[in-house]
């Protein structure tokens, strides 16, 4: 069993497991609060790609992350940036003053791309371009144009953008949201929808589609007597592209280190993003508590705590049931 990130547990986190010791077996508990993200790890140094301003460009047709894909008969697949629909040559800008890297046509990209370098090794990314507006080496100014907008192979109209850092890989991807400005409502949710006695248990974590922000999901298994943490697993969004975007046959498979991921169908005309997680082949015997948590691109957690009982481990293949409130797959 591979247990991935758990160094990246937050002081929040830790102080909401500390006030939930305070609460009743079986209980729910979530915290949240509200405050506006203007840009970029609360820098207010970008814009939106497509509007040119810190007004979110919506709707958007794919988070980042899981998701099922649309123009593959929404077959699973892990995705590095945010899908965002519009019109065959619209103008696109830079969210940022940067200098191009890449313009046009690339070995590495099946469309045409444009990549700014902006400095930090912190890089956008513009895919499925129509055409490129810049040449390499051009320094651009925060909101002046760069490409035309072109379309996918499955022929649907839109930009893929992307931010990467740490480097030019897509192993580089993060999270957008981390640095586009909107206002962070704090809007996730998660439930815990189902214990199962064979040692796993389902989760589901939704966000509102003006608000795909949700980064990380966790969760502890702690013996219900002794309140002793008897097993801790972590899914980061982040860090599994960074872990197995060397393989991308290997990233697009959704059960890996004994979490499974499955994400509802979502398209510019959702409300919410939604995906169901099985945290499987868990340790723990008998009585156990859940705390499960969601949390977005800026360390905001919104947790869930259930109890339920788990049989001895058996080291035998497990065969997963899905909850019956996971919705359309």
């Amino acid at each position: 069993m591979i247990f991935i990130g758990l160094r990246l547990c937050c002081c929040s986190l830790l102080i909401g497991a500390v006030l939930l010791s305070s609460l009743p077996a079986g209980s729910m508990m979530s915290e949240s609060r509200e405050h506006t993200i203007e840009g970029g790890n609360q820098s207010p140094s970008f814009v939106w790609p497509i509007s040119g301003t810190t007004t979110p460009d919506l709707p958007q047709s794919s988070a980042y992350g899981p998701r099922l894909q649309a123009g593959r008969q929404f077959a699973y697949d892990y995705h590095q940036g945010l899908d965002l629909p519009t019109p065959i040559s619209t103008t696109l800008v830079a969210v940022m003053t940067g200098t191009v890297r890449i313009a046009g046509s690339h070995p590495r990209y099946s469309d045409g791309v444009v990549q700014l370098d902006h400095g930090n090794d912190l890089y956008s990314n513009y895919l499925h371009i129509q055409a490129s507006l810049v040449i390499t080496g051009q320094l651009v100014g925060i909101g002046e144009p760069v490409a035309l907008s072109g379309s996918s192979a499955s022929g649907f109209p839109h930009l893929h953008f992307e931010i990467r850092q740490g480097g030019t890989s897509r192993a580089h991807a993060i999270n957008p949201l981390r640095y586009l400005p909107y206002t962070d409502t704090v809007s996730h949710t998660i439930s815990i929808t189902d214990i199962l006695p064979t040692n796993a248990v389902w989760v589901q974590v939704s966000a509102p589609a003006y608000e795909l922000d949700i980064n990380r999901v966790t969760l502890v298994v702690r013996e219900l007597a002794t309140n002793r943490v008897v097993d801790q697993r972590v899914l980061d969004y982040e860090e599994r592209n960074r872990m197995y975007n060397g393989d991308p046959d290997l990233l697009d498979i959704p059960d890996l280190d004994d979490i499974l991921i499955q994400p509802h169908r979502f398209t510019s005309s959702s409300d919410l993003y939604v995906v169901d997680v099985n945290f499987h082949d868990l340790a723990g015997v008998g009585p156990v508590e859940i705390e499960a948590c969601a949390v977005d691109v800026h360390e905001n957690a919104v947790c869930s705590r259930a109890s339920g009982t788990f049989y001895q481990r058996i080291y035998l293949p497990t065969i997963l049931v899905s909850p019956s409130s996971a919705g359309e797959l």
